[in-house]
Parts: structure tokens; C-alpha cells; sequence
């Protein structure tokens, strides 16, 4: 008996032991209950259906040909296409409406040869005669992205499924500018006749209304408060695989209601999370957080035409004045990078030995005297500043302090960008300064410096009214020039002169934070394009 018991107890041990064991084998291969595959699968998907987009904004305009402003481009990114785009989130174009292109040994001839059988949500077939009456359209028009394109001498159509563009010089980066997503969408051309008012090509009505070819359809806007875009049941590319039918965006201008939409699950994408509670919003296994580089740039733009500010010395002693590190350390969390001058490092072309502006604040006050404002006496300037964007309201918070000691007095004044965006028109309405950012086009430095700093880009995209003719001349030459090493010298001498000439206070390189729900799937940051939701599901 004393043997069966001794028997018993070893082998209570040896059970208790290989429990044990098992136990740690299992510890040490299960995820911890909080991990974010865990609590993810226990969260239930909310509107699998439908992707919510919390926006602190809405679209300016809803015409492809006219709209330059990201708020804008979200939606028409879903229901325009162009004739190319980019493949996934490389810069390496392929095709989208267009089946393949040649392109002539002098580079002043592409020819497109279309893809067949696609019709525009109103039935229209979409053809040659489509890609010539929208792009003659987007050159008559001539406002946002048309300076892109004013290379273009004439569009021929070859027959219904090939056109051909003429160009009056090769410029090198065509292709590209074809695949970004301001400016080469294809609209239909019976929406464009049948809405025609006192020869305005439609663009009344093609402000609030959309007629493309790709994958959502306008269902409503309702004015500041939200924006729906539902399935083309007739989309080309298909509906086979994990979509979502419904995109919605919600105009939030708090950041604070865009986090507790994000949290709650109400939310999938949230745009306007201030950067100093992303490290706390990261460590909610609910939500992703995404940092990408990009080349995004954020400057103060000073009205170059207005004023004191005409003089360079002026600008440049507020350049002098501005805490840089205080800025992307206190504001952007150091998720940026410091802009050297006005080309963002990284992007080719960029000229290294540029001496950046570092706060000097007596050599601020020398310039001032200088210029005749010893102290800072009299001058008195607004900065405005884009409704909802709350991080661009601390930079100016930051600079209006700096400002300060400087003895300039500056006002805060915080508006729709709409409303900015109306009175960049001309140098007369514009205000004395705003801060924006700059998303470009296409990775090439004709993007930013002529896009910017040509005098031809006033009343466009130049909203610092800034003219220099030597300037011109030397982005003109880069433009027109194939000679890769030739037009590398003319943008860093560019560079170099736009510095001096000091049109804006040149701030940081922006990383690109993706706050979205952990259920989205299939997301892939593109530094050009835009969100496109077609390629993305919820589960």
C-alpha cells in the first residue's frame, strides 16, 4: 500500500510537472491579451461595407480640372481616372485608361492607345474624342493644375481609341505629370455639353455633380457636414474580390471629435490627429498608425507684393526670427525633417550647400533697421491659417511669439480654406501671410520650383506673388531642357537665388501619419497619390 501510495505521489508529481511545462510552452507562444491581433479579432467591424473617412475639411470644388487642394482630390481621386497612374506605392506609371504609349525620338509626340469598352457613369462611351475635349477643356480653363500641362500645343485624334498629344518643347517629366492626380482626369463629354452655361464649359455644374469612369459614383453633399460616393455597378475594373461599396467622408474640425470617432470605431481614417497624441493613440491595438517620408512640404508664405513685405530684408528678418527646432520638436514631434531651402532634401536636384535660415534674432534686428523698422515700429501683419488644421495654428502661435521679441505684431486669423483659397486670387485680396502645404505632383523639382516661384504660376499656384526675371529665365531653360546634368545646375542656381529672395519661411519636410481603424486592409501610402478606396476592405 505504502508503495501504490509512493507510486501516486510520482506520478501527481510527474503530471503537475509536465502541466507546468505545458503551461510555459504555451505562455511563451501565445500573444499577450492586449496585442493588437488579439484584440482585433475581438473587435467587431463596425459598417463592413462602407469606409469612413473623418476629414477636418470639405472639397473646394468638385471639377478635376480646376480642384488643388488635398480635401478636394480625396473625392475626385474616386470617381476620375487619367490616362495613367501610378503602380501600387512605387513611382514606377503604368497604365490606367490607356492600354500602352510611344513616345517620338525628339520627345515631343505621345501617342496613347486607349482601352476599349469603357463607358462614364452617364453612359457616354469613353474615347479619343474624351481624352481631347478634357484636356482642351483643362487648358482653356487655365486655373490649379493647368500650369502642368501648358507644354501641350495640340491633341490630335489618330481614331476612336488612339490619341496623340504635340508638344510645343520635350519636357521630361510628362509622363508623370500625366499619372498624379491633380488635373489629367477624364470627364465625360456629354456631361460637359448637356451642362454648359453661357459657354462655361460646365464648370458650374460640374463643382457639386461628377461623371467619370471609375469605381464610385456622387450619391450627396451635404454642405459642411458630409460627402457620399457609392459603387459604379459598371465599373470596368471590376467588382470581384474584397471592396467596400460605400465611401462617406464626415467634415470634422476638431481633432479631439476626430480622435473619439477613430476610437470608437465610427471612423476608419481620421486626417487632422495632432502629432503630439499619436505616441499615445499608437497604443490603442484598435487603431494603426502609419509613418511614411514624403516630400510634403510646409512653408509660412509671405504675400511678396503687399507692403513692407516687398522688401526682401523684411522677409528675410522674420526667417531669422522663427524657432525652426522648436517648431518640428514642440509642434511636429520630430516627425519631419528640416527644409534647407526650397526644395525638400531627397528630391533630386536639391542643392546641399544652400545655408538654411537658423533663428539669429540680432541679426533679425539688423535687417529691420536696415529696411527702415528699427524695433520693429509699425509693422503689423495677419497670418491665416486653415480652418481644423491644428497643428499649422500652433506654428503660428510659434511664430507670432517669436514675432514678438522682434517687436512685429501678428494676428492670428483662422478661416476655411475656401475662403484662403478665394482670396489668393490676386496679390490686392491675399493676405499678408498664410502657412500651407505642399503636396507635390510628381517627383520632379520643376513640381515645387516652378510650380511656386515662377512669375508664370501667379494667379495658380505661385500664392506668394513672387517675381524674379532671372528666376524665370532659369526654371523656363530647366523646363524645356532633356539634358539631365544641365537641368540639375539651373535648379540648384534657382535655388540658390529663391533662398535670398526669401518668398516664404521654408520650415520642414512633413512625414505622412496614417491614423486608420486596424480592420482597413489593403492600405498602401503613395507620396503622390491619394487614398484610393477601391483597393481597400474592412474586416
Amino acid at each position: 500500500m505504502k508503495k501504490v501510495r509512493q507510486f501516486l505521489v510520482l506520478l501527481l508529481i510527474l503530471i503537475l510537472c509536465v502541466s507546468l511545462v505545458a503551461g510555459c510552452a504555451q505562455s511563451a507562444n501565445k500573444a499577450p491579451t492586449n496585442s493588437k491581433n488579439t484584440q482585433e479579432n475581438q473587435t467587431k467591424v463596425k459598417n463592413p461595407d462602407t469606409m469612413v473617412v473623418a476629414y477636418n475639411d470639405q472639397p473646394t470644388t468638385l471639377d478635376p480640372h480646376i480642384a488643388y487642394d488635398p480635401e478636394s482630390l480625396q473625392a475626385i481621386s474616386q470617381v476620375y481616372e487619367g490616362l495613367v497612374t501610378y503602380k501600387g506605392g512605387t513611382n514606377e506609371v503604368v497604365p490606367q485608361l490607356a492600354e500602352r504609349w510611344e513616345t517620338s525620338s525628339d520627345g515631343k509626340v505621345w501617342t496613347f492607345y486607349l482601352k476599349k469598352n469603357i463607358k462614364f457613369t452617364d453612359g457616354a462611351p469613353f474615347n479619343a474624342d474624351a481624352v481631347k475635349t478634357s484636356f482642351e477643356r483643362l487648358l482653356k480653363i487655365n486655373q490649379g493644375p493647368a500650369w502642368m500641362f501648358d507644354m501641350i500645343k495640340s491633341i490630335d485624334v489618330v481614331d476612336e481609341y488612339t490619341v496623340r498629344f504635340n508638344l510645343e518643347y520635350a519636357f521630361v517629366p510628362f509622363i508623370h505629370a500625366l499619372a498624379n492626380p491633380s488635373g489629367p482626369m477624364i470627364i465625360s463629354p456629354k456631361a460637359i455639353k448637356e451642362h454648359e452655361e453661357n459657354g462655361d464649359l460646365a464648370q458650374n455644374w460640374l463643382r457639386q455633380n461628377m461623371v467619370g469612369t471609375g469605381p464610385y459614383m456622387l450619391e450627396s453633399w451635404n454642405m459642411g457636414q458630409d460627402f457620399t460616393l457609392v459603387k459604379n455597378p459598371d465599373y470596368w475594373g471590376g467588382w470581384e474580390g474584397k471592396h467596400v461599396s460605400k465611401v462617406v467622408y464626415k467634415v470634422v474640425q476638431e481633432s479631439s471629435s476626430q480622435r473619439l470617432m477613430l476610437e470608437s470605431g465610427d471612423a476608419d481614417f481620421a486626417n487632422a490627429i495632432p502629432r503630439d497624441v499619436i505616441e499615445d493613440l499608437s497604443k490603442n491595438p484598435d487603431i494603426t498608425v502609419q509613418v511614411d517620408s514624403t516630400v510634403n512640404l510646409l512653408n509660412l508664405f509671405f504675400n511678396n507684393q503687399r507692403g513692407a513685405l516687398k522688401d526682401k530684408r523684411v522677409r528675410q528678418a522674420m526667417a531669422y526670427g522663427f524657432s525652426y527646432d522648436d517648431c518640428i520638436k514642440g509642434v511636429f514631434n520630430n516627425l519631419g525633417k528640416r527644409m534647407q531651402g526650397p526644395l525638400p532634401p531627397g528630391m533630386w536636384a536639391h542643392d546641399s550647400t544652400i545655408k538654411p535660415y537658423e533663428k539669429d534674432v540680432e541679426k533679425a534686428k539688423k535687417l529691420l533697421e536696415e529696411a527702415g523698422y528699427p524695433g520693429g515700429k509699425g509693422l503689423k501683419f495677419t497670418i491665416m491659417v486653415e480652418t481644423g488644421s491644428e497643428d499649422y495654428k500652433k506654428v503660428a502661435e510659434l511664430f507670432q511669439s517669436d514675432m514678438k521679441e522682434l517687436g512685429i505684431d501678428i494676428s492670428i486669423q483662422v478661416l476655411a480654406w475656401a475662403t484662403i483659397k478665394d482670396m489668393l486670387a490676386s496679390a490686392e485680396t491675399a493676405p499678408d501671410m498664410f502657412i500651407s502645404g505642399f503636396y507635390p505632383d510628381y517627383l520632379d523639382p520643376d513640381n515645387v520650383l516652378y510650380a511656386l516661384y515662377s512669375s508664370r504660376t501667379i494667379g495658380s499656384i505661385n500664392e506668394s506673388f513672387y517675381t524674379n526675371p532671372q528666376v524665370d529665365q532659369l526654371l523656363e531653360e530647366a523646363r524645356r531642357s532633356t539634358d539631365l546634368a544641365h537641368r540639375e545646375e539651373l535648379y540648384k542656381r534657382a535655388q540658390q537665388i529663391i533662398n535670398d529672395d526669401c518668398p516664404a519661411i521654408f520650415i520642414l519636410v512633413r512625414d505622412n501619419i496614417t491614423t486608420m481603424r486596424s480592420w482597413v486592409k489593403g492600405f498602401v501610402f503613395h507620396p503622390i497619390l491619394v487614398n484610393r478606396y477601391y483597393f481597400m476592405y474592412k474586416e
